[in-house]
């Protein structure tokens, strides 16, 4: 998971989420409410793809209010991944987006255990 999470408003020109997204290295923002809500993501891909960079974001964000919470196990964050076709997820704690759970997160995750399980056998092999 990325942290901390970076997120823009509602009403953020395109321009400036790419900007974001560029110096940050991140390719998913979490997409806020006025009231700090929130309303979905934006990613790269969908940045890349409007010719107005004055556009708001809330224009061609993913609308969902899905998060979840940072103690929520990988298994469960890559299955709503998969179910939902996405290619990041929110994660939330209290109301407040503590930062983005990604298919890159999942892979990482599933490296350290492939890499775990090879240790344990490697060990084993020796006894």
């Amino acid at each position: 998971m990325r942290e901390p999470a970076l997120s823009v408003d509602e009403n953020c020109s395109i321009e400036h989420a790419g900007a974001l997204m560029r110096t940050s290295k991140t390719e998913h923002l979490p997409v806020l409410g006025t009231n700090g809500a929130l309303l979905g993501v934006i990613d790269a891909v969908q940045v890349l793809s409007v010719g107005d960079e004055a556009e708001p974001v809330h224009l061609h964000m993913t609308e969902s209010t899905l998060a979840i919470h940072p103690d929520a196990p990988v298994d469960v964050a890559a299955a709503i991944l998969r179910s939902e076709s996405r290619t990041a997820v929110p994660v939330a704690e209290a109301g407040y987006i503590r930062g983005v759970f990604s298919r890159s997160d999942a892979l990482r995750a599933l490296e350290a255990l492939e890499t775990q399980r090879k240790a344990s056998e490697h060990a084993a092999a020796k006894y």
